[in-house]
């Protein structure tokens, strides 16, 4: 029985040096992914929240990659993470949708090609999967320099986005080569002022924009 209390003393010491340590890794990866969204850098933001969240789910960092994905376009990544935030913390209120506001179905057919495609220059989705975009016009690309296949999505109305396109049945010129940024263009002043931010940080429009 001696020996019973330092052993103790010593599981209670370790145990909090492990969730002190959680706690500053969480910190981290939340305070980087709120930098890269509030700058409109979506991917790296997206990148840093969700480690955060598998060190310690939080609403917070939920609603952030929420907004993320939908101003990225992602409105089926957006919908999957607004489940979550209500399997995991019921009374919290989802942000409103803003770009996945309208969305529709796209089915993204590759044939026998595995893989994904780039969306809008955004983000990517895997071959033969139906995902919700907002309705609008959408580039699609297999790779950075392969075909460019554009689809309408209405809502209401299921797409298809066939990208086995042959050399012979497409041209890329100039300005289609570029890849398609998403930034603040796609956002409305309103959006300026977000209710998920932090109140000591404030919306960063990027250089060039």
């Amino acid at each position: 029985m001696r020996y019973l209390l330092p052993i103790v003393c010593l599981l209670l010491t370790a145990s909090s040096a492990f969730a002190d340590e959680a706690e500053d890794r969480y910190a981290a990866l939340y305070g980087d992914g709120i930098r890269a969204y509030a700058e409109s850098r979506y991917d790296d933001a997206l990148t840093h929240l969700y480690r955060a969240v598998a060190v310690k789910p939080n609403p917070f960092a939920l609603k952030l990659i929420a907004r993320s994905h939908d101003f990225q376009g992602n409105c089926s990544a957006r919908n999957h993470v607004i489940t979550m935030l209500s399997d995991l913390f019921p009374r919290e209120r989802a942000p409103a949708p803003q770009r996945c506001a309208e969305v529709g179905e796209v089915r993204i057919e590759c044939g026998l090609e595995a893989g994904a495609v780039r969306v809008d220059g955004a983000f990517d989705a895997p071959c033969a999967a139906t995902v919700l975009l907002p309705v609008g016009d959408h580039v699609l690309q297999k790779t950075s320099m392969g075909p460019i296949v554009r689809v309408a999505v209405k809502r209401g109305t299921p797409s298809v986005a066939t990208m086995l396109v042959g050399p012979d049945k497409w041209y890329l010129d100039a300005a289609s080569r570029r890849v398609v940024q998403l930034p603040s263009r796609w956002i409305r002043p309103s959006l300026l002022e977000d209710p998920d931010m932090p109140r000591s940080f404030e919306w960063k429009r990027p250089k060039g924009h």
